[in-house]
């Protein structure tokens, strides 16, 4: 027979080690949805924005609720106000990121949701900026192309009133020529 202390250690043990494959152990689904999420993973690791986003989004559409939405949420938001991302909307950034702080106001992303969303409203001013000065830009360099055109214009119109002025003064020159002759 076992001592009262080694049947207690091994149902503790047992115990433990049953908690534990319970709290590893996933729902078939879930696996799935894992391995969706992995595949969205490698999706932006091979700088497949587009795919990694569409990955997200499908395992979100079809699980709402699962245990890694903190962590998706947060991918999407991420990924759409990438700078690598030829295809960056930050509406779309902002929307998973309030979701996610709306859904988990707890959450471990808290700050990093902070610092994304002042990244995005500093981005946003700056592309709006620069919107502006290529306006700008363009509407100057309109006025240069006009400018020079006006250049050319007068040049032209200086150079033909240089050619009537050397004609007159040829002409006065043979006029005075032709005046002393006769006197």
């Amino acid at each position: 027979m076992m001592p009262r202390w080694t049947r207690a250690l091994a149902a503790a043990a047992v115990a433990l080690t049953g908690a534990g494959c319970a709290v590893l152990m996933y729902s078939p689904k879930d696996v799935k949805i894992k391995e969706e999420i992995v595949q969205a993973r490698r999706f932006e690791e091979n700088g497949d924005f587009k795919g990694a986003i569409a990955a997200y989004e499908q395992t979100l559409k079809e699980n709402p609720a699962h245990p890694w939405l903190e962590e998706t949420l947060f991918s999407l938001g991420r990924l759409h106000a990438s700078s690598a991302n030829p295809d960056k909307d930050f509406n779309r950034s902002l929307f998973n990121f309030l979701r996610l702080g709306k859904e988990f106001p707890k959450s471990r992303l808290t700050a990093g949701i902070r610092v994304w969303m002042d990244l995005i409203a500093e981005l946003a001013e700056l592309e709006t900026k620069n919107a502006e000065w290529t306006a700008d830009a363009a509407v100057k360099a309109r006025k240069i192309k006009e400018y020079e055109a006006l250049i050319q214009t007068q040049k032209a119109a200086i150079e033909a009133l240089q050619q009537q002025l050397a004609k007159m003064k040829e002409i006065d020159i043979q006029s005075e020529t032709k005046a002393k002759i006769k006197k």
